[in-house]
């Protein structure tokens, strides 16, 4: 990232530009006495950025090939530091990888409480070991674990489980790995502390996190373990879809093959207890789901759903509940903004349901469409039942929801729905 200038955004604030290749004109010159390099600020009105923005992006600006990370008040240095850095690693550093031909499951096999049963005996294994200390971690702690984990692999749908845990395990773990080596690095964290929040979190089995969550620790976490075994050349391997689980098992091999099988099944039969909790805890799960679903409609009186003609422009950020579909649609509550810089679309503060397909994708939200007004071609858009098309652009403006588009396509406006198709 030598190569890279870096803009601090700040969104609705001035921004700051550092590490320029090329001299801005007209930016102010600053100095920064932690800062060697010179720092430019950026008024609010030269950076054309949304507030949704993903954490970091790579971004081009006054002839700067720039990484731009977004700045929330309130944010700690460390926190920033951390996001900075995870995010840097999926933008610049995975493009490397090599994660085969095959895309990960829609949905996680929720309803298969034998596959969440032996996932959690697979936590408390992965718990204990942490709880000890990586330090003190053996060969044969580690080929328990991977026996689970490959018995459970071989289940009716262990197939689909793994399908997204050894996505997100690659993606995700990874990250989590860089972003906790360089907290300690930059003394920021301690190793062990770290170590001991992932223990936290494995202390309970938590069902909305298998389906991308978890896997932030247990990448991590497996990673540390790897090393402290020997094995540091599991991240290069990572370049040839042999990442973390995959390459462990292939090196352990032999050790689980030697495992008598009433080893493993002590170990299943040890955590009997944990089977009737992570039961209970899985139907309550499934139970909040159908309650998302149920209370999405109370947003707005109008189901909206747009269909670009193009997917890749879109990014979007979220601190509510995430799950699929069966129908491989993805269902986000509490979103903070659905961006789509691409068709000048917007929306913020919904719960967003959305699919990518062969020919573009679709979102859905629910909106009142109170406050604001909508446009075609030159015309007001009335929103009186029937079918409409445009040549040239599309305007909507309402509080939390924005359209501009210039390009041709339909609407479809009934009593309760608005459909608009963007060619």
């Amino acid at each position: 990232l030598h190569d890279r200038s870096f803009i601090i955004f700040q969104p609705g604030k001035r921004s700051f530009l550092g590490n320029a290749q090329v001299t801005p004109p007209k930016l102010q010159q600053i100095s920064v006495k932690e800062i060697e390099v010179p720092v430019y600020v950026i008024p609010r009105s030269e950076l054309k950025l949304s507030g949704g923005l993903p954490y970091v992006k790579d971004f081009e600006f006054a002839s700067n090939r720039s990484l731009v990370a977004r700045y929330n008040p309130g944010t700690t240095p460390e926190r920033f530091y951390r996001l900075v850095v995870h995010e840097t690693f999926h933008v610049y550093q995975q493009e490397r990888f090599d994660r085969g031909s095959s895309s990960p499951a829609c949905r996680y096999p929720y309803e298969d409480f034998e596959n969440a049963y032996l996932a959690r005996v697979e936590e408390v294994l992965l718990k204990r070991m942490l709880t000890r200390g990586v330090k003190k971690v053996s060969r044969r702690d580690l080929t328990l674990y991977l026996a689970v984990r490959s018995h459970r692999y071989g289940l009716e749908e262990g197939a689909r489980a793994w399908s997204i845990e050894g996505w997100e395990e690659t993606v995700e773990g990874t990250a989590r790995y860089v972003e906790m080596r360089y907290a300690v690095a930059a003394g920021y964290a301690e190793l062990e502390k770290e170590l001991h929040q992932f223990v936290g979190y494995l202390s309970q089995f938590q069902p909305a996190s298998l389906q991308k969550w978890k896997y932030y620790r247990t990448g991590a976490s497996l990673g540390t373990i790897l090393d402290a075994l020997g094995f540091p050349e599991w991240k290069s391997e990572c370049e040839k879809n042999n990442c973390l689980y995959p390459f462990a098992a292939s090196e352990l091999a032999e050790d689980v093959g030697e495992l008598p099988d009433e080893a493993m099944e002590k170990r299943v039969a040890e955590f009997a207890s944990e089977r009737s909790a992570t039961e209970q805890s899985l139907t309550h799960y499934l139970t909040r789901e159908n309650k998302l679903l149920e209370q999405w409609s109370l947003q707005g009186k109008i189901r909206v759903t747009v269909r670009f003609a193009e997917k890749g422009h879109a990014y979007y950020s979220s601190r509510g509940t995430t799950f699929a579909t069966d129908d491989c649609a993805r269902f986000v509550s509490g979103i903070l903004a659905f961006v789509d810089k691409k068709y000048g679309f917007e929306v913020r503060r919904r719960s967003v349901l959305f699919k990518n397909e062969d020919s573009g994708y679709w979102l859905q939200f629910h909106h009142d469409l109170k406050g604001g007004s909508g446009s075609i071609d030159d015309g007001r858009l009335a929103m009186i039942p029937g079918g409409y098309s445009f040549e040239r652009e599309i305007q909507f403006q309402f509080p939390d929801f924005q359209l501009q588009f210039k390009g041709h396509g339909t609407v479809t406006v009934t009593k309760d729905a608005l459909e608009i198709r963007l060619d």
